[in-house]
């Protein structure tokens, strides 16, 4: 499925600043994320390092995933966390997270 934002909300932005301005970021992603669930499953993922009082590229790493069911379907969100490691990149967080996520929606299909 692919869905052009504009169809969404035409002429957001999506980085607005301020309170003001994330209430309406806030507004504008749950409905972009009921539009997405209506028929489909929506996964979003993350990875970070922290490396505390370093320019390092590497530290302590983790990801997540967060799963929005259909809608039609009368659960709610799925979210896993995995600690990747020490001494791993933020690459290497990210693709963890992506990888946590393609797991997570292969589990969803299964049920």
């Amino acid at each position: 499925m692919c869905v052009d934002i504009k169809d969404i909300d035409e002429g957001s932005n999506v980085e607005s600043t301020g309170k003001e301005g994330e209430q309406a970021d806030s507004d504008y992603i749950s409905r972009l994320i009921k539009i997405h669930t209506h028929d489909h499953v929506l996964v979003f993922t993350d990875g970070s390092v922290c490396s505390p009082g370093s320019a390092g590229l590497v530290g302590c790493g983790a990801c997540a995933a967060v799963l929005f069911p259909t809608s039609q379907e009368n659960c709610g969100l799925r979210i896993k966390t995995y600690a990747v490691g020490t001494g791993v990149s933020s690459e290497k967080c990210e693709t963890e997270g992506i990888l946590l996520g393609i797991e997570m929606a292969v589990q969803y299909t299964k049920v």
